[in-house]
């Protein structure tokens, strides 16, 4: 086994909007920081991996499902959990789906043995919140609920006419 390199190695589960718009973003940077290494994406079809390339065509990082292997169009609901197996031990997975896929995605990582950030909601009902809690605390592992809302163009669009006085 090697010795750890100190970079967190990401899995990104969900590449769309919030993901373009502020998750990958901070990500790269953070590379250019020097603190994450090897980044992935799972979406649910390869169009969203193509857009992410042509979004960040400076970037690298490796796409599931590959659209070069997996024709567009074509879903890949449970693809997420080849990345999964692929991501280091010293690896974070960040769940950024529809909310109704939160849950088994966590539940899947934390199998793994990977702490986690899922955007909001955590989930939808509160035993998946119990399940969420104690599969977590078995494994000593961490998972945290981000709250995006605070990086949408609009709020930030609001909060700024509201500090100019142009709203009530």
């Amino acid at each position: 086994m090697s010795k750890w390199d100190g970079k967190i190695d990401i899995l990104l589960v969900g590449g769309g909007m919030i993901s373009q718009e502020v998750i990958l973003p901070t990500i790269f940077q953070e590379r250019k920081r020097g603190n994450v290494g090897r980044i992935m994406i799972s979406s649910l079809v390869s169009d969203i991996i193509v857009k992410n390339r042509e979004l960040f065509p400076d970037e690298e990082f490796e796409g599931y499902p590959d659209p070069d292997k997996v024709p567009l169009g074509e879903p890949q609901p449970e693809l997420f959990r080849e990345a999964l197996s692929k991501l280091s031990a010293h690896g974070v997975v960040i769940v950024a789906t529809p909310d109704h896929l939160h849950t088994p995605i966590i539940m899947a990582a934390l199998e793994a043995d990977h702490h986690i950030i899922c955007e909001k909601p955590l989930c939808l009902k509160v035993n998946e919140a119990h399940e969420i809690t104690e599969a977590a605390q078995a494994r000593a592992l961490y998972v945290f609920t981000d709250y995006h809302k605070r990086h949408d163009r609009a709020v930030r669009a609001l909060r700024r006419r509201y500090r100019q006085g142009l709203l009530g």
